[in-house]
């Protein structure tokens, strides 16, 4: 077993994902709100959640703030997944009404501290007229905020291709940023859930089966500022249900993963996306932009 760091005790993510805890349905104690944006009805599976209270939001008004020009670093679809021309896309999933949210969730075992936190949509930044802009702040050190969006079952996917642009002013508030996918199926939940440990310098990847996360070896550290940086993350689900993660490509550097984790049980059908934000010891308010989210399947 990898023993932490003590900073890395306190900022380690929960012993199972947030987002596991509320596709589960199970009841907590930790505070869940919804987004200004109403819950999309179209949706085939939505979270079972017994309370909803709303956390505290700063009063965040994106039109009042002044961003200067951006670039967006040139990236095509690449990997062996990613190059496939099959299956079919979810396109602009940032664009999506009915993101869910929680904050104590997102922290060690489901239990963490709370922090205030919001979402928004706005035109600037963006690449397309309108990207997710994402809040994190409070004044406790390590303290979360973790964002979901339910994409409905699509029990016939094997093959994923989590594909998004970020853009952030001050990379350097952050410990890490986390963007994950899950899937429920035939009984089992698969977390993809891969994050850019900042403070760390690597990218991690979730080991359901033992609770922890997992370092890949291979480098993310501070993102350029006042970029939009382009990420696509190639899953698959095994013909066992286990969750094999590719590859990563930032920024056009491709890197392989080639690991392969075991599933939980789970009594729902559902896949959906989540980013999650989490502060470091000094808790600096930071934001972060995405924009073009999609997710390809087959």
């Amino acid at each position: 077993m990898k023993v932490l760091s003590i900073t890395q005790q306190l900022r380690r993510p929960r012993q199972i994902l947030g987002i596991t805890l509320l596709g589960f349905g199970f009841a907590f104690a930790g505070s869940v709100s919804v987004s200004s944006q109403s819950i999309d009805p179209t949706d085939s599976v939505a979270p079972d959640i017994d309370t909803y209270i709303a956390d505290p939001t700063p009063n965040v008004d994106p039109s009042n703030q002044v961003y200067p020009s951006v670039t967006a670093l040139a990236s095509t679809p690449v990997g062996a997944l990613a190059g496939s021309t099959s299956g079919s896309v979810i396109p602009n999933i940032d664009q999506m009404t009915g993101w869910l949210s929680c904050t104590t969730c997102a922290g060690r075992g489901g239990n963490g501290p709370s922090a205030t936190h919001a979402m928004s949509h706005t035109a600037s930044p963006s690449l397309d007229g309108s990207s997710a802009h994402y809040w994190l702040g409070g004044s406790t050190p390590y303290s979360n905020a973790l964002w979901w969006k339910q994409l409905g079952a699509r029990p016939a996917a094997h093959n994923f291709v989590y594909d998004f642009y970020f853009y952030m002013q001050n990379p350097r508030a952050s410990q890490a940023i986390e963007f994950d996918m899950n899937q429920s199926v035939d009984g089992r939940k698969l977390i993809f859930g891969t994050e850019c440990d900042i403070a760390g310098g690597h990218w991690d990847v979730w080991d359901t089966a033992n609770a922890h996360w997992v370092n890949t070896g291979i480098y993310c550290g501070v993102p350029p500022a006042y970029t939009w940086n382009h990420v696509t993350i190639e899953f698959q689900r095994t013909s066992g249900d286990q969750a094999r993660f590719v590859a990563i490509t930032l920024n056009g550097k491709k890197s392989y993963i080639n690991r392969t984790f075991g599933s939980q049980g789970s009594g729902v059908q559902e896949l959906n996306v989540a980013v999650q934000m989490d502060g470091n010891r000094s808790q600096t308010n930071y934001d972060m932009w995405v924009d073009r989210m999609s997710v390809s399947y087959w």
